[in-house]
């Protein structure tokens, strides 16, 4: 086994023979920590710094990627405690407390002024801390700061959500320079309400076990009038939006929240057609029979609707998205119709829809209303579905995007989803069709649906991703292949359409029982900790030591444990317990416990066995290995070995020799 051993001296990025900088993070505060030390053994980093938890991550390829590598602090600051922070709040007020550091070294920044909307002042300290109260009379109010300190950028932060007894915790980078840095907080909101982060936390761990994750695609293939088009999914999103919403209805107050929330029904629309495709080489068309899609088209505010909603989507009771499940048409009031006015009809029953009274149907009357989505939005009546007349208020509060898809979506929930990546768990979805798994010649998807057939998986089959995505458009067909290892032991490429991502099932690992032993003084307990874990896809184990004398360790991955023992253990019993834990969802672990006791050296004693024979007795420690070596003459160096390596059995082992002539003896340890 060889290591190499590099001791952070100075400086604030690392090379570890590495294209590129390494800087490592403090989690609490975000500023620069130096390692104490960095130990790259086997591929795998272990990082020690003081006052913070060990790291051990594998080592990086040689690549062009800068890495940023986050420490735990052991003790983190007291002013970030949730108790601090709940004795800061105030009915009146919204407090924002945080850190502010220089982006180039990494280290905090004393002085710098932190200027509200209000016009109110604080100064960073020489922990670069800061606190400060933005006042606020309910959740609809926003809020600005500025961050100013001479020969740094100015940093400027709007549209912050203020709320009453309510806190933010901002960890702040300032540029060198000059000039003024524009930042919108308005907070991306990934659900139907606006839960502070514990609450998002108790969600994500009460998802059913192996529940799907719905991904959004990469890509989308689109059937036009001139041939087929590849597009991102944002990308087909901007060309769709503005041709389905009306995207002047962002220019009024409170109007972009309509957009928004056509961009979601837009883009979910769509992920329904890539899930179940419209065609063998498309998903969706470009008309009205499923969305219009104008490639020549596009809006900066709807452009705006799309980037700001970037990965929501709606997800049925099954967290799945199957094709038509966001339908919408212009106007779903049913004046004259079976649910009377004021009504809507989306599927499963009438849903009263109070701003759309008076107006008559239009459309196939389910799903969101899209001028009812606007007059929810602006707080505007917008009569007879035309904006000529745009100062007659509805009577209703405005609302926002997130609000509008749950009222007209009651049976939906709104998520952020991401698109594939490398590792993640995938199950396949669609219809009734199994999945065809293929691979070209040196396991390459060159040719796509023409590559050969590796098998099929049918539907629900448990994998995970090994490399892509891969677009191929050779074959005519335009998919994404992502590289999967299915359960079964077939590793092969598959369409991105069939896939989507679930949580595993976590069981806890296993790990070997280690029996009690003894040690002699001045010898080194070294073994190996062996687990297993059958959960899948596999789960990455990592050990540690709960309790063991001081002076030992564990390795994180391989679990080999060291500890040298001295004269001063002798006598001593020492509990070691081995934790074995995994990297699943919520993480698990198993534990083994077991006692050393240290023994004096061997003691040695010789008896003469007649007629001719010695033998040699000593005191052993049950498991160890022992030679027993021999000489002539203890003038010479030279020790021969008599007999096979013995392997104790007791706490006395005995050997018996019968010489030719006069022999010393001496009891090796070997382990």
């Amino acid at each position: 086994m060889r290591s190499l051993l590099v001791v952070i001296l100075s400086g604030l990025a690392v090379a570890l023979a590495h294209a590129a900088p390494v800087r490592f993070i403090d989690a609490a505060t975000r500023f620069v920590v130096e390692p104490s030390q960095i130990e790259v053994v086997d591929g795998q980093l272990t990082i020690t710094a003081p006052g913070y938890r060990a790291r051990s991550l594998p080592a990086f390829p040689d690549d062009d990627v800068a890495r940023f590598v986050i420490l735990e602090p052991e003790q983190p600051p007291s002013e970030l405690h949730p108790d601090t922070i709940a004795q800061l709040h105030r009915a009146d007020a919204t407090v924002i407390l945080g850190y502010v550091g220089d982006a180039v070294t990494g280290r905090p920044l004393a002085g710098v002024t932190v200027t509200s909307g209000q016009g109110d002042v604080v100064e960073t300290d020489e922990r670069g801390y800061f606190q400060i109260y933005l006042p606020c009379e309910n959740d609809l109010d926003r809020g600005t700061l500025t961050f100013r300190k001479t020969g740094f950028q100015t940093q400027r932060r709007t549209d912050i959500e203020l709320f009453p007894l309510g806190d933010w915790i901002y960890r702040i980078q300032l540029l060198p320079g000059e000039g003024v840095a524009e930042f919108i907080d308005k907070p991306a909101r990934t659900g139907v309400s606006a839960e502070p982060e514990p609450a998002a936390q108790a969600i994500a761990a009460s998802t059913p076990t192996n529940a799907m994750i719905p991904r959004v695609p990469v890509n989308i293939r689109i059937s036009h009038t001139n041939g087929i088009y590849y597009e991102t999914l944002d990308n087909y999103c901007k060309h769709s939006l503005p041709a389905e919403w009306i995207a002047s209805w962002g220019a009024y107050t409170g109007g972009s929240n309509s957009l928004n929330a056509g961009a979601v029904a837009v883009r979910t629309y769509a992920v329904g057609y890539v899930n179940s495709p419209r065609g063998g080489d498309h998903d969706i068309c470009a008309s009205t029979s499923c969305q219009v899609y104008n490639p020549t088209l596009s809006n900066s505010r709807t452009d705006l609707a799309v980037d700001f909603t970037s990965g929501c989507v709606m997800i049925n009771a099954n967290n799945a998205i199957p094709r038509g499940l966001t339908e919408y048409s212009a106007e779903n009031n049913q004046l004259g119709m079976p649910c009377g006015d004021g009504f809507t009809a989306p599927t499963g029953g009438c849903l009263a829809d109070p701003v759309c009274i008076g107006e008559s149907e239009f459309g196939h009357g389910r799903g969101l209303c899209q001028w009812g989505s606007a007059r929810w939005a602006t707080g505007l009546k917008f009569p007879n579905r035309s904006t000529t007349d745009n100062t007659t208020t509805n009577g209703h509060p405005r609302q926002n995007w997130e609000w509008i898809l749950t009222h007209y979506y009651p049976n939906l929930r709104l998520i952020r989803a991401a698109p594939l990546a490398l590792n993640n768990p995938v199950r396949v979805i669609g219809t009734t069709t199994p999945l065809n798994v293929r691979s070209c010649p040196g396991g390459t998807i060159t040719n796509g649906v023409n590559c050969p057939s590796l098998g099929s998986q049918p539907l629900g089959s448990l994998g995970y991703i090994t490399a892509g995505p891969q677009r191929v458009t050779a074959d005519g067909q335009g998919y994404t292949w992502w590289k999967v290892r299915w359960q079964n032991g077939v590793e092969g490429w598959s369409v991105e359409n069939y896939l989507d991502r679930f949580i595993p099932t976590n069981t806890a690992p296993s790990i070997t029982p280690v029996a009690d032993l003894a040690l002699h003084a001045g010898m080194a307990l070294r073994m190996t900790n062996s687990a297993t874990d059958a959960d899948f896809p596999p789960n990455t184990l990592t050990f540690s030591l709960m309790s063991a004398p001081a002076g030992a360790g564990v390795h994180p991955s391989t679990g080999y444990l060291l500890w040298t023992l001295t004269a001063t253990n002798v006598g001593t019993t020492n509990l070691f317990t081995v934790r074995v834990t995994d990297n699943g969802l919520p993480a698990l672990s198993a534990t083994n416990s077991f006692r050393v006791v240290i023994i004096p050296p061997p003691q040695v004693s010789a008896t003469q066995v007649p007629p001719n024979s010695v033998r040699l007795a000593w005191s052993s420690a049950p498991r160890s290995r022992y030679r027993v070596e021999y000489t002539g003459n203890l003038a010479l160096p030279t020790w021969l070995p008599l007999g096979n390596i013995i392997t104790a059995a007791d706490s006395t082992t005995t050997f018996t020799d019968t010489p030719a002539q006069q022999r010393f003896y001496r009891i090796v340890v070997i382990d």
